[in-house]
């Protein structure tokens, strides 16, 4: 018998278990009473009934009573159906007032057994009616099964709730007694999956059940489990006397339910039940969430706290709630999602099954899915649904997939990405995360309030710059500097990055003056996290960039102060409006007081790249009418700008985007 009880540690250390509580529970913890069994239940049903009840035919008492005597299930199904049916069924009043006084108001006498079974740390579910067990610990609730989405959270460990297989006593529906009871509970497809899927992934563990597993519920999971898993090396568990192993192992044969002795008589068991709740190894040191091979390393993350906290509590849901992460390019989206990844709760949570997936390389939802499967491990098979295998690799256990730069198969591929994103989104227990350049949301998924990045305030743009510099770079002039960089991440970046091997601020401010964009780059400035100007041209070449759009932001580049949302159509007929509505969409646009304007990188890097361009017909080029309703004067007749210059435009520090 001992490797049976160390088999049977291992499964509750391991959290592999669920314990399923009967009669004999609620009997040890309420001292004995007669009604916390079935038979005393129904008793008491027949004098309720007596009482309560005008007009009961002669002798109905005594011949249910003497369905009861005869103690098979059959005939106690009869009795319980008789007393439902003469209390008003299932929703009658009487009915429910028969139970609030009877299993309803069990006192707890001992809770020893309840506590020591609910210390496990694993689910626990009972076939009783009664609260016995929940009442034992504070902040314990109960579902019934009638409730399903709650019953998988609370078996996944996720809510401190007792399910209640054969229903509760406050949600009279749902108490499995009679035989209409019965056979609602063995019609219920989602009890009794959820029921099978129990006795598949987990190991049972009876406790205090005794005629109850003859009950036809459980009779039907017990023929289940000997006909499918009759041959299987993992066992269930069923606690008992010593004197009774022989005839229950006799009784459960072919079942792989095996009894376990808890000791020679019933005070034994609490004292059993603790012995299994697994010790803690004070010499063990704490281990951290292991970190998935494929997962980018972090970097510093400032002025994002709250951004930050209303992510990992979509992710943390249950269910998770899809998320999307917009703003403009260069604004911290990546950063901030793998700060995200990086959480400790989600780290626990989630494991190595945090997945960060580049999608900028991915000009469909094809390519997409192509990179998940490689992030997941997924063996691309030739002719094989390359997506189906990716959401089976996805189905195995919680996981949370990071999809950054989805714009790039979204806006080439709309359709087919929307699906990808509500099939990934949709599968048990998967977190999304998606990051677009712009502030449009695919369809798709039901998506959470969009998580919106903006620019950085005064104080987090300085606290950035010089987390890079160092301290030497600290002067009143430096906010000036940084008014420059609009409050955008990778610019104020990649500026204290080309301070390195400049003395100090000055020589860095007169490098900015002549240089301006161009000094916004490092490396090779190859790549849009590298360089100010290729984050800008991802966005410039976008296919839902169409030509009003580059035009109006091309004459942005010319002016500094914007241009009044009053004069867009006598700027661009016909299109101004919708060009800035394209521009605001691809988060290269903002309004402010009346202007629509861009940030103040974007507008550096589209004067030097992108010049305007004639529109068709006659009259004033676009340039010359834009500057004229401005008070900015014309480029032609300016000189460069000097720091500081209070009338460059500054994006507003607290709005988000």
């Amino acid at each position: 018998m001992g490797g049976l009880q160390e088999d049977l540690r291992d499964q509750v250390a391991r959290g592999d278990a669920v314990v399923v509580a009967g009669a004999g529970v609620a009997a040890a913890a309420s001292g004995g009473h007669p009604q916390a069994g079935w038979l005393g239940l129904l008793e008491s049903g027949v004098a309720f009934c007596e009482d309560n009840v005008p007009g009961l035919p002669p002798g109905w008492a005594s011949a249910t009573r003497s369905f009861i005597r005869m103690g098979d299930v059959s005939s106690l199904l009869t009795a319980a159906q008789q007393v439902t049916d003469r209390l008003g069924g299932r929703e009658g009043g009487e009915y429910r007032r028969w139970l609030h006084e009877t299993v309803g108001s069990l006192p707890l006498v001992d809770p020893a057994v309840p506590e020591a079974l609910l210390s496990l740390g694993i689910p626990v579910a009972t076939t009783n009616y009664d609260d016995l067990i929940e009442r034992s610990r504070s902040g314990w609730g109960q579902i019934s099964w009638r409730d399903g989405a709650k019953v998988q959270r609370a078996i996944r460990g996720r809510e401190s709730k007792v399910v209640h297989v054969h229903g509760h006593w406050d949600e009279p529906a749902s108490v499995v007694l009679g035989i209409s009871s019965y056979d609602a509970v063995l019609g219920d497809a989602a009890a009794q999956g959820l029921q099978t899927a129990l006795a598949t992934m987990r190991s049972l563990i009876l406790v205090g059940v005794g005629a109850g597993v003859d009950d036809p519920n459980i009779v039907a999971l017990r023929a289940w489990l000997a006909e499918a898993f009759g041959g299987t090396e993992y066992r269930h568990f069923r606690l008992c006397l010593e004197c009774e192993v022989d005839s229950l192992a006799a009784e459960h044969k072919g079942e792989r339910i095996v009894p376990v002795a808890y000791g020679t008589h019933q005070g034994e068991l609490a004292g059993f039940l603790r012995s299994l709740k697994p010790q803690p190894r004070a010499s063990v040191p704490k281990v951290r969430a292991p970190q998935p091979a494929g997962l980018p390393a972090r970097q510093v993350t400032i002025g994002r706290d709250e951004s930050l906290s209303e992510l990992v509590a979509n992710m943390m849901a249950d269910p998770p709630v899809p998320s999307v992460v917009l703003g403009p390019g260069g604004i911290g989206k990546t950063n901030l999602t793998l700060a995200a990844l990086y959480h400790p709760d989600v780290a626990t949570r989630f494991g190595e099954r945090r997945f960060f997936v580049r999608c900028e390389a991915a000009p469909s939802a094809a390519a997409a899915a192509g990179e998940l499967a490689t992030a997941l491990g997924v063996t691309v098979v030739v002719g094989a649904d390359l997506l189906a295998g990716v959401l089976a690799g996805l189905a195995g256990a919680p996981a949370v997939v990071a999809l950054d730069n989805a714009e790039t198969p979204w806006e080439a591929d709309t359709l087919a990405t929307e699906d990808l994103l509500a099939r990934v989104a949709q599968t048990p227990g998967v977190a999304l995360v998606a990051s677009l350049r712009g502030a449009e949301r695919p369809s798709g998924p039901s998506w959470g309030a969009p998580v919106r990045v903006g620019p950085l305030g005064p104080t987090h743009a300085r606290t950035l710059f010089l987390s890079v510099t160092g301290s030497g770079f600290d002067h009143p002039e430096l906010a000036e500097l940084l008014a420059d960089m609009g409050g955008i991440p990778l610019a104020i970046e990649l500026l204290a990055h080309a301070a390195e091997g400049e003395p100090d601020l000055a020589s860095l401010a007169d490098r900015w003056r002549r240089e301006r964009v161009h000094l916004l780059s490092k490396g090779l400035a190859d790549h849009r996290l590298l360089s100010a100007a290729a984050s800008v041209e991802a966005s410039w070449t976008g296919p839902l960039m169409d030509e009003p759009a580059r035009r109006l932001l091309a004459l942005l580049g010319r002016l500094p102060d914007g241009v009044a949302i009053s004069d867009l159509s006598p700027l661009l007929p016909g299109e101004g409006p919708g060009a800035a509505n394209t521009l605001r969409r691809r988060g290269l646009g903002f309004d402010e007081s009346g202007r629509l304007r861009t940030y103040p990188p974007v507008r550096h890097h589209i004067e030097a790249a992108h010049p305007p361009w004639p529109t068709t017909g006659t009259g004033p080029s676009p340039i010359t009418a834009a500057s004229r309703r401005t008070s900015v004067p014309r480029l032609a007749d300016r000189e460069e700008p000097t720091l500081p210059h209070a009338s460059w435009p500054r994006p507003p520090t607290s709005r988000r985007l």
